[in-house]
């Protein structure tokens, strides 16, 4: 594909003028979004044109004015919103270069495409980084796409994301430009007030929790410093092996089970938090530390069990590949952001045996 240099370049006219098929911003919904305006313009103006000329040719003129200067507000909001001119022409160029990633940079600009970020839950951030993962990985190899890439992304770097509890977070894409080169390098080390900076990392892993929860589910360093202290308490971090900063998190302790006519309250261990950074996406953080968990706790005698969203199919999915099976469902166990029924997960010991032995 020839490179873009003619003026009428989509990073003038960005979105309405790419008439390729694949073309990242040729969709119907802004099409769409014109014509309606362009209808409501014309509707007013003929409107206006009766009311105060009451005759049919003043009427149909000020409709076709309207109507014009309708299209001319919506392509001209979209041409000066600092944001699309700073997303338009990197990441059309990327899909036309590769259409093999046509479908995950549509997510990216899905996501980015509008004046005020916000999500529906805190794991959507996750499964945008995710898509952004993706999309550094497969052009790590091609310099001129990864440097496209990462103009876009040194744009759209800092950009607030609205939960939907009312707390803010931040796109942050620090790491990808590591990972463009392969310097993204992870270690997995137990937790334990012995450790040195015992406070400071704390209130890392709170920061972490607020990322990947919303406020309802996020314990503060205090709270966490009193959890970890107990008996049988076990925290595992996922740390940056250049700047030793934690990544990803799991902790639990000895908890009582919901209860409910199958568990009768009974006391075993709880997976109570176990989160990553949302800008760590695709590194295997879940599974280096559910991994880690399970052998040290294989031969412990308490129950394992843990509780998780419904509409969380990727934990569910990690989950269930280390052997935890769906126990029972717990009507409204999530209360808010949103309300929501919840699975109660328990590990069978034996399973994952059985299959940790065959790999």
């Amino acid at each position: 594909m020839p490179s873009i240099s003619c003026p009428f370049s989509p990073r003038s006219f960005p979105g309405f003028f790419s008439c390729e098929k694949t073309s990242l911003y040729a969709n119907r919904e802004k099409i769409w979004k014109v014509f309606f305006f362009s209808v409501l313009g014309a509707a007013l103006g003929a409107s206006l044109g009766l009311c105060f000329f009451s005759s049919a040719a003043v009427a149909l003129a000020t409709a076709a004015i309207g109507g014009v200067a309708a299209v001319i507000v919506s392509i001209g909001r979209r041409m000066f919103s600092v944001e699309n001119r700073a997303l338009s022409f990197p990441l059309d160029v990327i899909s036309q270069k590769r259409q093999d990633l046509l479908r995950p940079l549509q997510a990216v600009h899905k996501f980015l495409d509008r004046n005020v970020l916000s999500v529906n839950q805190a794991c959507d951030l996750h499964s945008f980084h995710k898509e952004v993962a993706l999309v550094t990985d497969k052009t790590s190899t091609d310099a001129k796409v990864a440097k496209l890439w990462q103009s876009f992304l040194d744009k759209s770097q800092g950009r607030r994301v609205f939960y939907p509890d009312g707390s803010i977070q931040r796109v942050d894409f620090s790491l990808e430009r590591r990972r463009q080169y392969h310097q993204l390098q992870t270690k997995v080390e137990v937790l334990t007030p012995a450790c040195p900076s015992w406070r400071e990392q704390l209130e890392e892993i709170a920061s972490l929790e607020s990322e990947c929860f919303t406020l309802l589910g996020v314990l503060s360093a205090d709270a966490l410093d009193r959890a970890l202290r107990e008996t049988g308490a076990l925290c595992l971090v996922v740390k940056d092996v250049n700047t030793d900063k934690i990544l990803g998190f799991l902790w639990g302790h000895s908890e009582r089970k919901p209860t409910s006519s199958k568990t009768k309250g009974a006391w075993g261990f709880c997976i109570c938090g176990l989160g990553r950074k949302a800008a760590a996406a695709k590194l295997g953080i879940g599974e280096k530390l559910m991994k880690e968990f399970c052998q040290r706790l294989v031969y412990d005698r308490r129950e394992v069990f843990l509780h998780v969203r419904q509409s969380n199919l990727p934990a569910i999915a990690l989950y269930e590949k280390f052997g935890f099976v769906k126990e029972e469902i717990l009507p409204f166990y999530y209360s808010a952001f949103p309300k929501e029924n919840g699975y109660l997960m328990r590990w069978h010991k034996d399973k994952y045996v059985s299959e940790a032995s065959v790999l």
